[in-house]
């Protein structure tokens, strides 16, 4: 079998950081499960001698984009408090079916979206800053929380919703 090696031109990662990163905080995914639980946790990554983070930098950004590396981003922007994307996780075994939904429901109201599987379930991305916008999380328009909140309603009820 052959062995393939995924490549990570720096275009490839200009556009990685203009979708994902928002700020220059991020973590690791440990090499190694944690010997009692068998999970494999999240670090930030310090210099040994002065225990500073590391700020993210694209060295960080290719081993990921390659597989060999797993990142976690922040998507709020501290300074700001807005997001470029938003991900919603689908842990359990029918998120993508529901996602599908979702996604018909919001590419009638004009927003794109893009699928992603991962195991057991699913994560439905929505690129925010593609669509001319940032979301504001200390103040969200009312009618745009309106809009959302329509949107969950019409793929999966009320029963969804928080009280």
């Amino acid at each position: 079998m052959r062995n393939l090696r995924l490549k990570a031109p720096s275009s490839l990662l200009a556009d990685y950081y203009r979708l994902f990163v928002n700020r220059l905080a991020n973590t690791l995914q440990s090499n190694r499960p944690h010997p009692e639980r068998g999970r494999h946790y999240y670090y930030c990554p310090k210099d040994e001698k002065t225990g500073q983070m590391f700020s993210l930098a694209f060295e960080t950004i290719r081993p990921h984009l390659k597989g060999e590396l797993t990142i976690d981003l922040y998507a709020i922007n501290p300074a700001t408090q807005c997001a470029k994307w938003v991900a919603i996780d689908g842990d359990y075994k029918d998120s993508l079916a529901d996602f599908v939904k979702l996604s018909f429901h919001l590419r009638q109201d004009g927003v794109k979206s893009a699928l992603e599987n991962s195991h057991p379930g699913g994560h439905l991305w929505i690129f925010l800053a593609e669509l001319g916008f940032e979301l504001r999380f200390c103040c969200v328009p009312a009618e745009e929380s309106h809009a959302a909140v329509k949107v969950i309603e019409r793929s999966f009820g009320r029963h969804h919703l928080l009280p």
